[in-house]
């Protein structure tokens, strides 16, 4: 007899409800749940495709030295017998990253770990870099930590304001519930500086020069604002074409007849923090005006990057910066010092790591074969915890598999302030541990104490020591039903100072024929093939063989005159440097822009110029930059 398990998908931060169906043979499939809150019976090809990562050729079934087949004894020998010598260091080289659809007791389980055994804080998780920003800068402007209505909510709001074309790439079920309120009679209006779809369904659409959302968003709250009798008919003409004046004035007069109004700010689209805080402006410039509400939907693009967050999975700051009070293990005094965050970690200028433990994420997404090649060489320890053979794995001193979606309880935290909980359907697939398990036997061979090793015993100390989960019943969540957080006690932004930021400079351009192209960076449609867990999906593995090389996006004409053929090589310079790169058209990218995906950060950092980092946010932005084009 088949049996159904109620799970929350890890594919991106929608966080759908669905089940997985597993039968005598153990096979897992997978089917809607109608009852969920979130998905409502709807899942994209990721969701219906997801009982493949739980059983496939991908997973891996036995620990790895140095890629070889290992036993589970001399691999925990080996990985401890690395670690020893950094331990009693006076200033930890030691860091951790882990990937944000982690649960939030594994979560917890690292951040154990991590401060109390190794004795860092440098603790990381790559959700805090795609979604993280946006969120701090929301927190910082409203004061607070950011909650909001559940995403079905959107169907209550008469005027939807879009901050992205791209959300059906980003979150497909909030892009599903933007759309399902436009059809129930809300107007929708979409800024952005490209139409990846949702602009030409859109009822307004305010294009932008590229880079210029922010400054947008800016002058909208300006606008909005009675007493503020600036001219903005200049501003305008800097921010966009002729066009961008009508549409934008359209805006503004559908915003000040509004009841209810919606800003969805899709937090991966943007990544910086300044995007946060013009957004929160918008929307409490909406609150002043009269009979006007206005509410910010923060669309997180990565699964648990919240309730990773609040199970302390962030770097740990002391000395000028105030100390993160999201930690577990605060007050322990075991990482006294600065932690280092993910962008720090793999900057191999700096060279701040002598050993680096990865969990559940593969390190190409974020560096290309030779950036991959160039880490393994500086670092003496590269230890990896997956359920996956990833390109990780094949360098790695120590691999440790660990059981993954479906074979293994846990919960999900969302920006609602809802925990969700997704259910055990199958067996640990070969050897494969639960990750607590596995970093216990690592504490006890190192010497130290194992922290909590069951569900448990790791939800007794969450409720203990994480602020806002004192009153989650494991056994409610058990049942499937969601339980709410005490938002109230959640922790609010540590840091009060925001660094002034030039929100927008249109490039100049010594030569516009020489530098014909603007190279702008954002996340695209293709933007999941870089994580390894979607190679195992079948529908998706061809997508990431055609798209997992360097490429960039460009106007068809544009092509057609450069005599560039779809994927074929091509040679981009811009002021920078240079690189060879796939060119792939887009339909709706105007003439003069050249799109370069963001996952692409080694690529980024060669055309575009190092980022601006802010350590405590966790933002990386970069500036756009003129190039042109030569065929090879």
């Amino acid at each position: 007899m088949p049996r159904f398990v109620p799970a929350v998908c890890p594919g991106c931060g929608a966080g759908c409800g669905l089940y997985l169906e597993c039968r005598e043979d153990s096979l897992v499939l997978t089917a809607p749940s109608r009852n969920d809150a979130v998905s409502e019976g709807r899942l994209c090809v990721r969701g219906w495709q997801m009982g493949d990562m739980v059983r496939n050729s991908m997973r891996l079934a036995s620990p790895l030295l140095n890629g070889s087949a290992a036993g589970w004894d001399d691999a925990i020998a080996k990985a401890s017998e690395l670690l020893r010598p950094h331990l009693d260091a006076s200033e930890s080289r030691l860091g951790i990253v882990a990937a944000s659809h982690l649960t939030n007791e594994e979560g917890f389980a690292i951040t154990q770990f991590a401060r109390r055994v190794l004795g860092t804080g440098n603790i990381d998780n790559f959700g805090r870099s795609v979604d993280g920003p946006s969120i701090w800068g929301l927190q910082h402007e409203f004061g607070h930590a950011h909650t909001q209505p559940p995403l079905r909510e959107l169907v209550n709001y008469d005027v939807i304001v879009c901050l992205s074309s791209n959300l059906g790439y980003l979150n497909a079920q909030a892009c599903s519930w933007v759309t399902r309120a436009q059809q129930m009679g809300a107007t929708l209006a979409v800024i952005d500086q490209i139409d990846d779809g949702l602009g030409t369904a859109a009822d307004i659409f305010v294009q932008h020069t590229p880079a210029a959302g922010s400054a947008v968003l800016q002058h909208l709250a300006k606008t909005l604002d009675a007493t503020d009798e600036s001219n903005g008919a200049d501003e305008l003409r800097r921010l966009g074409a002729d066009s961008l004046a009508e549409s934008f004035q359209e805006l503004v007069e559908v915003l000040k007849g509004g009841s209810r109004v919606a800003i969805v700010l899709s937090t991966r689209a943007f990544s910086t923090p300044f995007a946060g805080v013009t957004t929160a402006s918008l929307a409490k410039q909406l609150n002043r005006l009269q009979d006007v509400s206005a509410d910010v939907f923060a669309v997180n693009g990565t699964p648990n990057s919240v309730g990773l967050g609040h199970m302390g999975v962030v770097p740990y700051f002391t000395g000028n910066s105030v100390e993160q009070r999201t930690s577990p293990d605060e007050g322990c005094g075991c990482c006294e010092g600065n932690g280092v965050g993910l962008y720090e970690m793999l900057d191999l200028n700096q060279r701040r790591l002598d050993g680096l433990i990865v969990i559940g994420e593969d390190l190409m997404s974020w560096l290309d074969r030779d950036g991959l090649d160039e880490l393994r060489e500086v670092l003496d320890v590269l230890i990896v915890l997956d359920s996956f053979r990833t390109a990780v794995t094949r360098v790695a001193d120590v691999t440790l598999p660990v059981s993954g979606f479906g074979e293994r309880d846990g919960s999900f935290s969302s920006l609602d302030g809802q925990v969700r909980w997704s259910g055990q359907i199958v067996e640990p697939y070969g050897e494969s541990v639960y990750l607590p398990r596995v970093l216990g036997e690592l504490a006890e061979s190192l010497g130290r104490a194992r922290g909590p090793q069951t569900v448990d015993e790791i939800w007794e100390q969450i409720c203990a020591q994480v602020p806002g989960y004192a009153c989650v019943d494991v056994s409610r969540l058990r049942s499937a039903e969601d339980v709410a957080l005490d938002v109230g006690s959640l922790p609010a932004n540590c840091y009060d100072e925001l660094e002034v930021q030039e929100y927008f400079t249109p490039i100049e351009v010594a030569d516009p024929e020489e530098w014909r192209y603007e190279l702008l960076w954002r996340f695209d449609a293709h933007w999941w093939i870089y994580d390894g867990r979607m190679w195992s999906l079948p529908l998706l593995y061809r997508e990431m063989r055609d798209w997992r090389s360097s490429h960039v996006l460009m106007n068809a004409d544009d092509m057609e005159r450069e005599r560039l053929r779809p994927g074929r090589l091509m040679t981009l310079i811009s002021a920078k440097g240079r690189a060879e790169v796939h060119v792939y058209p887009h339909q709706n990218l105007p003439p003069g822009l050249v799109v370069l995906p963001a996952h692409q950060r080694q690529l980024m950092e060669t055309l575009l110029g190092p980022g601006r980092y802010n350590r405590c946010t966790g933002g990386l932005a970069y500036r756009c930059t003129p190039a042109r084009v030569r065929q090879d």
